[in-house]
């Protein structure tokens, strides 16, 4: 019973993730990621303490830890997947491109204040960013 719960929940989630990735392309990244931690905690759960002595006794639980060991490969290619996928889209090509080589120091500057101005990159690495240019 529980692997067929098991499924069906996987299987949601990942109808789920294919039908809304065009919309948020960092959605496959994220599920992968999480879907991998859940599956991984799973597995490793039932392979100490007395789950570890029952497994010598009870086939299910050796069962369940194959079937979390797929579940937990499987959430990590798509995370995988998702994020090679992410990094070759039109945004992650922008926030390569604002740090291109062919810019003057002064021009990675003024985009790393744009960027601190808008919020995507604290303080801290604003100045990370000016003093390694200024040292240039």
């Amino acid at each position: 019973m529980i692997f067929v719960i098991s499924l069906a929940i996987n299987v949601i989630a990942f109808v789920c993730v294919l039908k809304f990735s065009k919309k948020w392309p960092i959605l496959p990244l994220v599920a992968g990621v999480v879907g991998f931690i859940i599956y991984f905690v799973r597995w490793q759960s039932l392979s100490g303490g007395m789950a570890g002595f029952a497994a010598a006794f009870d086939q299910n639980i050796a069962l369940l830890r194959f079937w979390y060991f797929i579940l937990m490969v499987f959430w990590l290619v798509i995370g995988i997947r998702g994020g090679v996928r992410l990094f070759k889209s039109p945004e992650g090509k922008k926030i390569g491109k604002m740090f291109s080589a062919d810019e003057s120091g002064l021009d990675k500057i003024k985009k790393a204040k744009e960027l601190l101005d808008a919020g995507a990159i604290n303080a801290a690495e604003f100045e990370k960013i000016k003093k390694a240019e200024l040292e240039k």
